[in-house]
């Protein structure tokens, strides 16, 4: 990133520098101090110093010995042996005697590592000391290989994630020749929570994955901070960590400010097929403090409609699982159509034939769990009464079937955007199985396997595959069979146009996001299907698939996404010629929210 190189650069810079600030700095120390105008010339040069290495000895002597040499190159070179790290002090003498001038350097050995005394580590810090002490013990110390030490300890606790252990104590007796290190718990001692008007302090901390009086670790404050920011229930989390340096008690702070929990939203759809459509949610979404939800929405509109009341949570009680519990009403009229097919004469007509409501109320419990914050599993158990009803053309009985229903499933969802998304996969399965509530007798099973990836091949363009399967028995009733049709499912047929218990359906999207903005972000779309239902499994003939393509035009606007489309649905007729396509009536759509 342009971050990393901004750091690289300015490191490399500082280590070009590095011997021009350090002369720097010696000319300053050198100016500072006290016997600066002070010197000896001609001096002889002696060493009274153990363990001085030979190339440092020739070093200061071919430099000093009978020479003019000023008191602050000495103070140079005492630094210059006491940095070695081997010496407790170091110090010069000048003696003058008849005729005679003496520079001697002294210094003074570092005791020996003869014992040591250890508490608090463990783990790769541990191993770290043992393998110092192997190198070092029965030794004189030097100090740069202590500090290296030091250094090593704490860099074994942060690259493990130890936020709190620090070394208390790291210290040499002198007396006893004993190297001491003492290093603290890395615990939290104590978490302070602010902000939380409403919440109460046990929902946000089951949230976070650390506890007190137990070592705390970077990793978990970072997800603990995820974890609280996803609840949805706070505009902003910070954690500030506090420790005593006295005592090194540890303080974590929780600060939060909370959203609003009381909030109605409203939205407007229209479309070809249901014509205009609204949604109102009137929801509470941190009842009691608890983190529920409890609300109403309301949806639909002459075409269309459902309402439903439910208390839902992302956490049930302290476990990781979710929950929602509802009841509803909906209702949906669905057109029925029948299609002319001649493949010798070329004809392929689509004529609405009348129109059903789908009539259903109930209840539904659903427990679930997330995976890794981009997909839910869950199950769910509902109680639904089923009813038909004639609206218009066609001669249907009415009916009426009380389901008790028990689901299995999943969603996984790692799309980047929406409604238009650049990467990422959108998957959702599931298998039923139902029951007739009074007779107990085995209604009906079915599944389902719905798969779309979108792939961006450049900044504006991508392609999305998609794939259905879903099987269902012979039992399953018509209110609860697959169907085929309409603007995001199949080009060129109606919604639901098509209705069986067997469905397979693959598509290739391809779309262009435009280089210029028509009022909003434009994106040109071409699909190609290819699909069918069967009503019974022994239906199924690959032969009788149906083709279909389409053109559309997506507009990002600030109500949501506006789409207009139009698309042809066919039939090819042995092998690929000519005369071998048989296209259905130009189908238009379009829908705005």
């Amino acid at each position: 990133t342009n971050l990393d190189s901004l750091i690289s650069k300015g490191y490399q810079e500082a280590i070009s520098n590095l011997e021009i600030i350090r002369n720097s700095l010696d000319s300053l120390e050198s100016l500072a101090s006290p016997d600066f105008n002070n010197f000896i010339i001609n001096p002889e040069i002696q060493f009274e110093i153990p363990n001085l290495s030979d190339s440092l000895k020739k070093t200061i002597y071919d430099k000093q010995n009978q020479n003019f040499v000023r008191f602050t190159e000495i103070e140079k070179i005492l630094k210059q042996i006491y940095e070695t790290g081997n010496y407790a002090y170091v110090k010069a003498e000048i003696n003058r005697t008849t005729g005679n001038l003496y520079l001697i350097y002294k210094a003074e050995l570092n005791p020996k590592l003869e014992t040591y005394s250890v508490t608090g580590l463990n783990g790769e810090a541990m191993k770290i000391f043992r393998k110092f002490w192997v190198e070092n013990s029965d030794k004189y110390f030097n100090s740069k290989t202590l500090y290296k030490l030091y250094n090593d300890l704490l860099w074994s606790f942060r690259n493990n994630g130890k936020s709190l252990q620090n070394i208390t104590e790291f210290r040499y007796n002198y007396s006893s020749g004993t190297l001491i290190i003492n290093v603290n718990s890395g615990i939290l001692d104590s978490i302070l929570i602010q902000g939380n008007s409403k919440t109460k302090p046990e929902i946000i901390l089951r949230e976070t994955n650390f506890r007190k009086n137990f070592p705390l670790q970077i990793e978990e404050l970072q997800s603990s901070l995820q974890n609280i920011y996803s609840s949805n229930l706070f505009k902003q989390v910070s954690l500030n960590l506090e420790v005593n340096p006295e005592s090194w008690r540890s303080l974590l702070y929780i600060d939060l400010v909370e959203k609003s929990s009381r909030n109605l939203r409203l939205s407007i759809r229209a479309d070809n097929e249901r014509n205009l459509q609204f949604f109102v949610d009137v929801r509470n979404e941190n009842m009691f403090g608890t983190g529920s939800e409890a609300g109403i929405t309301m949806s639909g509109g002459l075409k269309n409609a459902e309402v439903r009341i439910e208390t839902k949570s992302n956490r049930f009680f302290d476990t990781y699982f979710t929950y929602s519990l509802s009841a509803f009403y909906k209702f949906r009229d669905i057109k029925t159509y029948s299609e002319i097919i001649d493949l010798d004469k070329k004809i392929f007509e689509v004529n609405e034939t009348g129109t059903y409501r789908d009539i259903r109320y109930g209840a539904n419990f659903l427990l679930g769990t997330q995976i890794e914050r981009i997909g839910t599993i869950f199950g769910q158990i509902s109680l639904e009464e089923l009813n038909i009803r004639e609206v218009s053309g066609i001669q249907l009985e009415n009916s009426s079937t009380q389901l008790l229903k028990l689901k299995f499933g999943g969603r996984i969802d790692s799309q980047d955007e929406f409604p238009f998304p650049k990467k990422g996969i959108n998957l959702n399965y599931y298998y039923e199985t139902a029951q007739n509530f009074h007779t107990k007798e085995q209604a009906f099973t079915k599944m389902l396997i719905d798969y779309e990836q979108y792939i961006g091949l450049s900044n504006n363009v991508n392609i999305k595959p998609r794939f259905i399967f879903g099987f269902a028995d012979k039992t399953t009733p018509l209110q609860e069979q697959f169907r085929l049709g309409g603007e995001n499912l199949f080009y060129g047929m109606f919604e639901d146009q098509l209705v069986g218990r067997q469905i397979l359906l693959a598509s290739v999207e391809y779309r262009y996001k435009m280089p210029f903005r028509i009022f909003f972000d434009t994106y040109l779309s071409l699909r190609y299907d290819l699909g069918r239902i069967w009503e019974n499994a022994e239906d199924i003939r690959f032969k009788d698939l149906r083709h279909g393509i389409g053109l559309s035009a997506g507009f990002n606007t600030p109500i949501g996404k506006a789409s207009f489309s139009a698309g042809k649905s066919f039939i090819i007729n042995k092998g690929i010629s000519d005369d071998t396509f048989v296209f259905g009536p130009l189908a238009f759509y379009f829908s705005i929210g």
